[in-house]
């Protein structure tokens, strides 16, 4: 362990330029997330399970946006902010517990709607109907895969991720460690963690591991069942909504790798290095998690350029909320279908 008073300080790109960047973002993500948060639960004519999914996904995202302010204030103040302060406190713990807890859900949330919407997809498989499937195949196409179309366990399964999550979260700020007197805040046991905090990151870096992949697998499924579609298909213009329906599938994937893996990567790196006394290293390698934590939040704002993007009903939705209504007439906005595809 090292005294952050010899050996840990925070560069100038921390105290200057994540503030600022965190200001930005909090003002984009609270509202791109809020738009959308009503457009998905006012102007939706049937929530399907992929619906509840995107709901609790857009709430994670908000949840993420408030733990900004928490994060550019610990910036903007850590070079002078004691250890053994309240503030030092609060804005750690706090943040941490909004940051990493909707974090988690956010991942969470990705997987599911990565399975609901092959589940959607696979619902009306002539082929797997006609012919006599293997009990492998009635566990996933018939229990597993018709269980994540069920808006009804969508809503408990949002719920228990929810719960899941936030009870540790909140357990392990809410220990209470002693403060030294001696160490500003930015310091070893802050920036990575102490013993306990340390294992549940490791925990946590095991789980993200493992719902990425399943999103990949998942989306790779989908992709190979479109391409099948599209090899047996001899209707106009399917080539051309495949392809837009693969294109977004990968927008979809290389946003969720681009974003979130640099971060895990990086702290799996720093746990490693933990053991190795070279200041400088440390300090270089916090300044990159730091950096890429920014841009694992930074997710958060992308959500609603994916959905305008990707989504003709959702954007023509947005369009109407904010355009205004000719004559003094009312104006309907459509029944939004939005998926991730």
């Amino acid at each position: 362990m090292w005294n952050n008073s010899s050996c840990l300080y925070p560069r100038t790109f921390s105290t200057i330029g994540l503030p600022i960047i965190y200001s930005i973002m909090f003002v984009l993500s609270v509202f791109g997330n809020l738009v959308c948060l009503w457009i998905f639960t006012k102007f939706t004519s049937k929530k399907t399970s992929t619906h509840i999914y995107l709901i609790n996904l857009t709430i994670s995202n908000i949840l993420v946006s408030a733990g900004m302010p928490f994060q550019a204030a610990y910036y903007l103040k850590v070079q002078y902010m004691p250890y053994s302060s309240t503030e030092c406190r609060f804005l750690t713990q706090f943040g941490n517990l909004l940051t990493h807890s909707s974090m988690c859900v956010s991942i969470i949330l990705l997987c599911w709607i990565a399975i609901s919407r092959y589940a959607i997809l696979v619902k009306h498989d002539e082929m797997t109907q006609s012919v006599k499937q293997t009990p492998y195949e009635k566990i996933l196409f018939g229990k597993f895969l018709k269980s994540f179309r069920n808006p009804k366990f969508a809503r408990y399964l949002c719920i228990g991720i929810w719960i899941a999550v936030a009870c540790p979260n909140v357990y392990l700020v809410t220990v209470t460690t002693d403060h030294a007197s001696n160490k500003l805040c930015f310091n070893e046991e802050v920036e990575i963690g102490k013993s306990h905090v340390v294992i549940s990151s490791r925990v946590e870096l095991a789980f993200f591991f493992l719902f990425a992949l399943t999103v990949i697998l998942f989306y790779c499924f989908f992709i190979n069942y479109i391409k099948t579609l599209q090899a047996n298909s001899c209707i106009d213009g399917k080539f051309l909504i495949y392809r837009k329906v693969k294109r977004n599938i990968v927008a979809i994937m290389a946003l969720l790798l681009i974003c979130f893996a640099p971060y895990h990567l990086s702290k799996l790196f720093i746990y490693g290095l933990v053991t190795v006394k070279d200041c400088q290293l440390l300090n270089i390698s916090l300044e990159i998690k730091n950096i890429c934590l920014c841009l694992a939040e930074f997710r958060s704002c992308c959500d609603p350029i994916m959905y305008f993007c990707l989504d003709d009903n959702f954007k023509r939705n947005f369009q109407t909320l904010f355009k205004k209504k000719p004559d003094g007439s009312s104006t309907q906005l459509q029944a939004t279908n939005i998926t991730p595809v």
